[in-house]
């Protein structure tokens, strides 16, 4: 597909967004939702954001781990500037262009590019381990037990799910298999070269996987960074005085960010915010209280990495569709 195809879908998909999240306020009471907002607390919405920083923190720690069992001596300061940047990207461009903006920045950085792409599926991995963790929530949503039962059988389903899939993934072959068909079948160097990228990230995701220490470090900060992640909703319905049931706003922010694999709308917009509202009125929240919950959180998040993810890909300094094209070319 062309780029200007490319742009044309994007921009499409972001008027679809747009519109999704244009007609759920137009349903709502608009001005209900300028009253919450205009008698929210400030400082608490502040501390919301302040809180929201907190996991971009976590997320350069857990980048740093990762890229340091590649031997990469990656300054903190620049893992944080390429990491936003790359979301910022994600955000504002089509075709998930900030994800291999990721890998080429850790490229040019010194890593290889079979080292850089499994980091970067890794911790994409752990994002979803994590926000998959969290949605099980959903499991004891409605169900009367005591509190300590519903958090112990969450931790174990967890942990369960997590190394059935980590069996899984070390033991069957099936990708590796896959790889060396195509690699075997193929005349193509283009292809070739793809397939033998394939196969280093692959060998790199399994020693990343067979590492436990920084699997053990790597998961917790996911877990810690999608708790901040739940946190700044917490505070920011709190900020206008709004009660959600904690459970329902694990689950609503999990699934939610899980949906936003699928790159339906940049950034998710409109979808995300249908999920939040859809699983907060479940839990008797006021639709208009949920829509504005959702409308902020999700502006607050995308602004977050926008305004900061923007000028930081100017201060890293590459031309990123260049050397994008440079690297595709040179395979």
């Amino acid at each position: 597909m062309s780029s200007t195809k490319q742009y044309v879908k994007h921009i499409i998909s972001f008027l679809f967004g747009l519109c999704i999240l244009g007609t759920m306020i137009h349903y709502g009471n608009i001005d209900h939702f300028l009253l919450l907002i205009s008698t929210m607390s400030k400082k608490i919405f502040a501390l919301a954001i302040f809180i929201y920083s907190i996991s971009w923190v976590l997320r350069v720690f857990r980048l740093q781990y990762v890229t340091a069992h590649f031997k990469a001596n990656i300054k903190s300061k620049d893992l944080f500037l390429l990491h936003i940047s790359s979301y910022a990207l994600n955000v504002l461009l089509p075709a998930k262009i900030g994800d291999i903006a990721n890998v080429l920045y850790l490229k040019l950085y010194g890593m290889k590019i079979e080292e850089s792409l499994s980091s970067i599926v890794f911790t994409r991995i752990l994002d979803l381990i994590a926000a998959g963790v969290f949605a099980m929530s959903f499991i004891f949503i409605g169900f009367k037990v005591p509190i300590i039962n519903k958090y112990a059988s969450m931790l174990i389903g967890g942990c369960l799910i997590f190394f059935i899939g980590l069996i899984f993934f070390k033991k069957i072959s099936l990708f590796s298999r896959i790889l060396n068909i195509i690699e075997n079948t193929t005349t193509l160097k283009f292809t070739k070269s793809f397939i033998v990228i394939g196969k280093g990230m692959h060998v790199g995701l399994i020693d990343l996987f067979s590492s436990f220490l920084l699997l053990g470090k790597s998961v917790l900060l996911s877990l810690l960074i999608w708790f901040f992640e739940i946190f700044t909703l917490y505070f920011i319905a709190l900020s206008m005085n709004i009660s959600v049931p904690i459970l329902f706003m694990i689950f609503g922010v999990a699934l939610a960010n899980i949906a936003k694999i699928v790159p339906a709308t940049p950034g998710g917009i409109g979808l995300y915010e249908g999920i939040i509202v859809a699983v907060f009125s479940a839990a008797d929240v006021g639709y208009n209280d949920a829509l504005v919950i959702a409308v902020l959180d999700h502006l607050v998040k995308n602004l977050y990495i926008i305004l900061i993810g923007v000028p930081a890909t100017s201060m890293i300094g590459f031309d990123t569709v260049r050397f994008i094209k440079t690297d595709l070319n040179n395979l």
